[in-house]
């Protein structure tokens, strides 16, 4: 049985990952590690001329391949051949350098990689509910901030001490004096809101800032004090009669002439 040289096989293997290295170099390299040194110590004697005549190629082949090894750092020449007074010569010393060889896992590392990453060591199936809940659990992350990003401001979120539509009509009454109405009351802020609600606005605040933003916020502050006055005389309108009341159509307008994103209906006919 013949032996195996662990770290010669793996030198054998390292030349294949220098790519200046022809297949010819690594033939010549591979044979003189493992025919003409020493098996296990990697070091030994061998001419020029003794390696081409085995291999049967021109010496300027095996001294190419030599210099290449050697710039690869994977053999050095550690003393050079010389002709001594007899006329007799001394060949050349080499040696190969091998490289380290990859560390064998123990049991006690197995045993730290599996504390420190028990999947991957434990079976795939563990892993797999755990990629699901962390699917879902980072679509219900992209969910909650998508409703964040799409809540109002700070500023537009009402307090803890007043309602929902007190707030609306709280920051409407602000919009409509800042637009220079400044005798304008609550209750027409309210009315205002209310109609442009009942006729299909999904913001009715976006859409009084549309209409304050074209100048024609007085028409709807006269239209809200109009109605006012109605409820106050005691003149209610039936349903049919309040879809065609000023009010209303004026409400419709509005919502029209806003930004499509703020009404639900068309404008109108």
């Amino acid at each position: 049985m013949s032996k195996v040289n662990p770290r010669l096989a793996y030198w054998i293997g390292v030349l294949y990952d220098h790519k200046e290295l022809t297949d010819a170099g690594r033939a010549v390299l591979i044979y003189l590690a493992t025919r003409m040194l020493d098996f296990e110590t990697g070091t030994g004697y061998c001419s020029i001329t003794s390696l081409a005549g085995r291999l049967g190629k021109g010496e300027s082949t095996v001294r190419r391949a030599l210099d290449l090894g050697e710039r690869a750092k994977v053999i050095e020449q550690t003393r050079q051949g010389r002709r001594l007074g007899d006329n007799t010569t001394v060949a050349s010393e080499w040696k190969i350098h091998y490289p380290p060889l990859p560390q064998p896992v123990s049991s006690e590392r197995l045993r730290d990689v599996s504390i420190v990453h028990p999947l991957t060591v434990e079976d795939v199936s563990t892993a797999r509910p755990l990629a699901v809940e962390d699917v879902s659990t980072a679509r219900k992350q992209r969910l909650n901030r998508s409703e964040t990003a799409s809540q109002p401001p700070a500023s537009e979120r009402p307090s803890g001490s007043e309602s929902p539509s007190e707030h609306l009509s709280s920051l409407a009454l602000a919009e409509l004096r800042g637009a220079g109405h400044h005798d304008v009351t609550g209750k027409e802020t309210e009315t205002i809101l209310r109609n442009l609600k009942n006729n299909g606005a999904r913001d009715p605040l976006a859409v009084l800032r549309s209409v304050i933003s074209r100048g024609r916020a007085g028409e709807y502050v006269d239209q809200a004090r109009a109605d006012l006055n109605d409820r106050a005389a005691g003149r209610a309108a039936s349903s049919s009669e309040a879809a065609r009341h000023p009010s209303a159509r004026t409400a419709r307008q509005a919502i029209a002439d806003a930004t499509p994103q703020f009404a639900d209906s068309a404008r109108p006919s």
